[in-house]
């Protein structure tokens, strides 16, 4: 009995750890501007970030991270009420508890899993190894409660105890979620959310007619929302900015997310009083317009961006010569990506992109557009949020 209770904390014990890890990952992305990447964040289909990202990631506002945590504690609690013999006369309805408990984070463990499998189209390996040890408690505890579960009756003593034990779930989760709200500055990043969300909707609409370099989501005319970004692959902002753009379409089946080069360089930006440069920029947007050209755009974005500092030291035939290089590891035909690179066309498509740009207004990068509408703070996720919800 002693080895299944030890077993049984310990696996609750793990449970409170990726859940606080998720948690933890869940407020960097929604008030912090993005994260480092979560550990589990392994391919465009396996992706914690992308989860943490989308509308099913809270419950009454609260990330489910952190009613999983405050759960799990509660468990914990009561397994060393009954381990230490705290309250040897309560033992058996601890017992019961304990299993209850055990049983309804199975059964949320299959209710979550029903979502991801039929409202999202990426994964959270860390949510699903949660769900395989949900089982895997329920069946340790069914097995240590042994005939404290088989009394199935139901009485005031009982029915009081369970609902104290209970009721500390969300007043937990209440006063954790709040904790790290603030501990973000969650009430700024509210306010300006809101802020941005009423400019936007102030906001003349835009023509927007050039084919962006790369899309992702439904055709437009599907998508509920279309998000349109204007981006320079040295702009520091911009690097900040994707993962908060890439993970929330990745999360949302009815959100599109265009992707319009706008280097800050006047070798490939008509832009009115834009100096020119080395060209590093417009590489760049070479690149990955030509990575494009065989669907592997967005490998390419992430890359450059990810890569941005190593990148920014090398001298331009150096920059090249890595990009062809990694065109490669990409499976692309980099004979056709390298007279891409050089081709007339390409310049002439960066121009037209950064010439849209300068149309409607674009000074500066990250621009972002929704609908065809300026948003100020485009880049927070917050705002992405409010701004989708308004559109349901």
């Amino acid at each position: 009995m002693l080895n299944k209770l030890r077993t049984i904390l310990l696996l609750n014990i793990v449970s409170v750890g990726i859940h606080a890890y998720l948690a933890l990952n869940h407020f960097k992305l929604k008030f912090a501007g993005g994260s480092e990447g979560s550990v589990c964040n392994i391919n465009q289909k396996f992706n914690c970030d992308a989860v943490a990202s989308s509308a099913f990631s809270e419950f009454l506002n609260i990330p489910l991270s952190i009613w999983g945590l405050g759960t799990h504690l509660v468990l914990i609690l009561l397994l060393i009420v009954v381990g230490a013999g705290l309250s040897v006369k309560k033992e058996s309805l601890n017992k019961k508890i304990i299993f209850i408990l055990s049983l309804g984070i199975a059964l949320a463990s299959i209710v979550m899993g029903f979502i991801a499998f039929t409202q999202l189209s990426v994964y959270c390996l860390f949510c699903f190894a949660l769900y395989a040890l949900s089982f895997i408690n329920l069946f340790v505890v069914y097995k240590w409660t042994g005939n404290s579960i088989k009394d199935t009756s139901i009485d005031t003593h009982f029915l009081k105890n369970i609902a104290a034990w209970a009721i500390a779930i969300p007043v937990l989760a209440f006063f954790t979620n709040q904790s790290f709200v603030n501990s973000y500055g969650g009430k700024d990043v509210e306010k300006m959310a809101i802020s941005s969300l009423m400019d936007w909707q102030a906001n003349p609409s835009k023509a927007i007619s050039t084919a962006p370099s790369i899309a992702y989501g439904p055709a437009r005319a599907d998508a509920k929302m279309t998000i349109t970004e204007f981006a320079d692959f040295r702009c520091i902002h911009c690097k900040n900015a994707a993962p908060v753009l890439h993970n929330f379409v990745k999360s949302r089946t009815d959100t599109r997310l265009e992707f319009y080069s706008f280097p800050l360089d006047g070798n490939c930006n008509p832009g009115e009083g834009m100096s020119k440069g080395p060209g590093f920029s417009c590489l760049l947007a070479y690149s990955n317009y030509c990575a494009g050209k065989q669907s592997k755009g967005w490998p390419m974005n992430d890359y450059m961006f990810k890569n941005m500092t190593s990148l920014g030291q090398l001298s331009i035939e150096e920059l090249k010569d890595n990009l062809v290089s990694y065109s490669k590891s990409l499976s692309l035909d980099s004979n056709s990506f390298t007279t891409c690179l050089d081709n007339e066309g390409t310049k002439s498509a960066i121009m037209s992109q950064a010439q849209q740009g300068v149309d409607i207004g674009v000074q500066g990068t990250p621009a972002i557009y929704i609908n065809n509408k300026y948003v100020p703070a485009g880049h927070s996720f917050k705002t992405l949020e409010k701004i989708w919800k308004s559109l349901r």
